[in-house]
Formats: C-alpha cells, sequence, structure tokens
C-alpha cells in the first residue's frame, strides 16, 4: 500500500473515475482510477492536486481519496448554498415583537430564512422553531397552533398550545426534516383554531441546519 501525489488530467462524470498525472513522472498517466464518494465531481477539475492511494505494488486498484492545495474556484462560486460556507451551517432568526394572533396563519414577524439553492442540487433540512404564546383577554377557551412552511407550503405536524384563562402563558415547538432543490424560504406561521380571546404570538425563534444531498 502506498500514498502518490497527482494531477487529474481527465474527469469522467458518468463513472466518476479520473485520468491523473502522477508527480514525478509526468510521463506516468494512471488512467480511469475510481474517484472516493466523499470526493464531489465539482473537485475534479482538470489541473486539481489530488491524493491517489495503492492498494497493491503497482498502479492497479488505485483510488483517489482528496483533494488538497484549495479546491477549484467553480466549486467554491458554484455549488454552494450562496451564503453557506462550510457544511453544516445553522442559521438563527429570532424576534421578541408581539403579534396579534387571527384564526388563519400568518407569518411570524421575521422568523423566515431564505436558502439560495445552485441549479442542480439536492440539501436536507432540518427546521426547529419555537414561539411563546400568551392570552391577553379571556372568552373560552382555544388553541394556538404554530407550523413550518416551505414557502407556501404548510411542512411537518403542527403543534398548539390551548388557553384556559387570562393571562396564562405556554410555548410550542415545532420540527421538519425534509429535501429542497431550489431557492426556498423557511418561514414561521402562527394562528389561533378559533376566533376567541385576545391572543398574541411572543418570543420566538427559528434554526435552519442544511447540508447537501449526495446521491
Amino acid at each position: 500500500m502506498r500514498i502518490e501525489r497527482g494531477v487529474v488530467i481527465a474527469y469522467d462524470s458518468t463513472n466518476h473515475e479520473a485520468d491523473v498525472a502522477l508527480v514525478g513522472s509526468m510521463q506516468r498517466v494512471v488512467q480511469a482510477l475510481p474517484v472516493s464518494h466523499q470526493v464531489g465531481a465539482e473537485l475534479m477539475a482538470e489541473g486539481a492536486a489530488v491524493c491517489v492511494l495503492f492498494f497493491g505494488g503497482g498502479d492497479a486498484g488505485g483510488l483517489v481519496v482528496s483533494t488538497f492545495d484549495g479546491a477549484p474556484d467553480a466549486w467554491v462560486t458554484e455549488d454552494l448554498l450562496t451564503f453557506c460556507p462550510a457544511t453544516p451551517v445553522t442559521e438563527f432568526e429570532d424576534t421578541t415583537a408581539d403579534q396579534d394572533l387571527t384564526t388563519s396563519p400568518a407569518v411570524y414577524q421575521s422568523l423566515s430564512v431564505e436558502i439560495v439553492v445552485p441549479s442542480g442540487k439536492q440539501y436536507n433540512v432540518i427546521a426547529v422553531a419555537t414561539v411563546e404564546f400568551r392570552c391577553t383577554a379571556y372568552t373560552n377557551w382555544n388553541i394556538d397552533l404554530l407550523q413550518l412552511y416551505h414557502d407556501s407550503t404548510a411542512k411537518g405536524v403542527p403543534q398548539g398550545n390551548r388557553h384556559n384563562a387570562v393571562n396564562e402563558r405556554g410555548s410550542a415547538t415545532v420540527v421538519h426534516c425534509g429535501q429542497i432543490g431550489s431557492t426556498t424560504t423557511i418561514s414561521v406561521k402562527v394562528s389561533k383554531s378559533q376566533a376567541r380571546n385576545t391572543e398574541v404570538a411572543g418570543r420566538g425563534n427559528l434554526a435552519v441546519l442544511y447540508w447537501q444531498k449526495l446521491d
């Protein structure tokens, strides 16, 4: 078993294989080397410096296991989320302003995150949101609701908080796991189940965790 440095001279995206010129003997080119699955196709640009692992004594059974000396510019500028320089990344947004509840779901203040997805990419997403509710004037019991949305589509299971008296407080938390393949706004919406009481959504926060889905 040995490890050698090389330079990519050609890449076959269909089979995820690379032709590599080994450093120290530029006339020695190993063709159709398999590329490790964790090394994305966007890193296999011509001229990329790579590390090749050979399992036997000759050049048979080699594998491109990593790149080094920096990534090609195309990988940095074209194939990542526009505000996601590392994977995974967590974005937090929060607010302390009250919002009066209606029986129609409404976006809760600033609790939304837009994820700009490069063309052809797929991302896994986990969103977690928590909002505090309180009843300021009581008529009859009511349930305040919290739900996550991808653009205008409701996701996951809504969570509620029941009020039975004035000045009651409570909080609800919602979690949703899914995938996105285009630019998507993830937001929190709040509402109440019936037109009773005067109720507000108070403090809240939204955390979104996302990372690239590898096929």
